[in-house]
């Protein structure tokens, strides 16, 4: 009885086993796990994964000294993580699930200079300098009602006081369990991941395909839109636009890529956006009403991956026969391929690594008909610790070259000699040194009850660090 008992087991178990690697195997879910684990064997390779550490919980060291007869006195400091931190890409700064520590911050402009500690948490935040004499910061849960109460209030102009009500109120209303702007788009992703599902009719076979230049024999899954099913994405993403929190992550994310391929020189400046979000209600007007009275048309996903796994090869999208947008990881996939291509119509570029006697290279280029277009390239001479950096700044090709200097725990970028507007070498009055520390340990803060609230403050004691800083004040008026 027992030996059958068991025999029922072991075949309601392979009974199981097949079923759920049938699941796994059909197109739509094959094409669901292959878009959800890019992301992290992009951030899982081999370039990244000291500083994506360091983002974890680590320290960056800076010391920069430029021409001490500048405008910019030397400047130094520490910058200590602790557990993982989300940072805001809009110019604000809000950690919600980590703290930062700026320890002896050399801060200056033309004669302005204090040695300063600055502390962001999650129940507070405090700037402790000569200048504050002593933490002065916010805490949570009490700067609203520290406001309305304060002298500072009652001496600034109304229109300040207005703006920065609603702030100390959001501020102190902050749940440690607020998502991260990451956390939100990757929610809005999937949304709109699933109403693609939804609408889609999807399909798989196995044929060769071109990665990277070599025919590789792969599982390829379509998912294809017809027009209702396009008009029904359109429709979400709609709603989605009229989201504020949706807009905002966008405006962010989309602005830093803007500076990014900008800064890369892949756009020029009179592209930039200042609203993403409204460059896409644009182009969502602009495409619903194309599809408005469409009938035969179809947008296809085309998704390839290895034959016996979901991990993603290659993305391209697809209006016919024509590739709107294509992304090529190679055989080896986006954790361990050494190129990675993104083509938006006929434009392509590519990233590229490689390693070999002893020197370590990364590069970034637009691919030509005639050749290609370098826009940025780092090479690490591991035998002489040494380093070269090339960008483009705008119409200008910028050079950055020192020592590289690499530990099991930290690596140490130390640049001496670069090159000015007009492409001459400056090796004198220039130095810059980073370390990125991993695992290293952040120093304790002040206690919450050392730190004085910002709206505590008095008009004498502003009036008090105006004086201290007059070397500031005075290039301000």
């Amino acid at each position: 009885m027992k030996k059958r008992r068991l025999l029922i087991a072991l075949i309601l178990l392979a009974v199981l086993g097949v079923g759920l690697l049938i699941y796994l195997n059909t197109p739509r879910i094959v094409a669901r796990n292959a878009l959800a684990g890019v992301a992290d064997d992009l951030l899982d390779r081999s370039e990244l994964k000291p500083l994506v550490k360091m983002s974890k919980k680590g320290s960056l060291s800076v010391s920069a000294d430029i021409d001490t007869n500048a405008m910019y006195p030397p400047v130094n400091g520490e910058l200590y993580i602790g557990e993982e931190l989300d940072l805001s890409l809009d110019g604000k700064l809000y950690f919600g699930k980590g703290t930062l520590f700026l320890k002896n911050a050399c801060l200056g402009l033309n004669g302005f200079q204090t040695e300063a500690d600055l502390y962001v948490g999650k129940k507070y935040a405090y700037l402790d300098s000569d200048l504050t004499g002593g933490a002065v910061g916010m805490i949570k849960g009490e700067m609203t009602e520290a406001l309305k109460s304060s002298e500072l209030a009652r001496e600034m102009p109304v229109e300040l006081y207005r703006e920065l009500l609603p702030m100390m109120k959001e501020y102190d209303g902050i749940s440690e369990e607020k998502k991260s702007d990451s956390s939100l788009l990757l929610e809005y992703l999937a949304e709109l991941v699933l109403c693609v599902e939804k609408n889609a009719d999807y399909k798989s076979e196995t044929r060769e395909v071109l990665l990277q230049g070599e025919r590789v024999k792969c599982r390829v899954v379509t998912a294809t839109l017809d027009a209702d099913g396009v008009r029904a994405v359109l429709h979400r993403l709609s709603e989605m636009l009229s989201d504020e929190a949706f807009c905002e992550v966008i405006d962010q994310y989309g602005s830093l890529l803007n500076d990014l391929l900008v800064g890369l020189g892949i756009l020029s400046e009179d592209t930039w956006l200042k609203s993403p979000s409204g460059a896409l209600r644009q182009w969502l007007h602009a495409e619903t009403e194309s599809w408005e009275s469409a009938t035969d048309a179809t947008r296809v996903v085309e998704i390839v991956t290895p034959r016996l796994s979901s991990k993603l090869l290659s993305l391209r999208f697809l209006d016919g026969d024509n590739a709107l947008f294509s992304l090529d990881f190679g055989k080896e996939g986006a954790k361990k391929t050494d190129r990675i291509t993104v083509s938006v119509g006929s434009v392509s570029y590519t990233y590229s690594i490689s390693h070999a006697d002893g020197i370590r290279r990364a590069s970034l280029y637009r691919e030509l008909d005639r050749g290609v277009y370098p826009l940025f390239f780092l090479s690490i001479d591991e035998q002489n610790d040494s380093f070269c950096l090339f960008w483009r700044d705008g119409g200008t090709e910028r050079y950055l070259m020192g020592d590289w200097i690499e530990t099991k725990k930290s690596t140490t970028v130390i640049a001496e000699k670069f090159t000015d507007d007009k492409g001459s070498w400056i090796d004198e009055g220039f130095h810059i040194e980073l370390t990125f520390q991993m695992k290293d340990k952040m120093p304790k803060p002040l206690a919450k009850k050392a730190v004085r609230n910002l709206f505590d403050l008095t008009t004498d004691d502003i009036w008090e660090i105006i004086t201290k800083s007059r070397g500031l004040w005075a290039q301000l008026l």
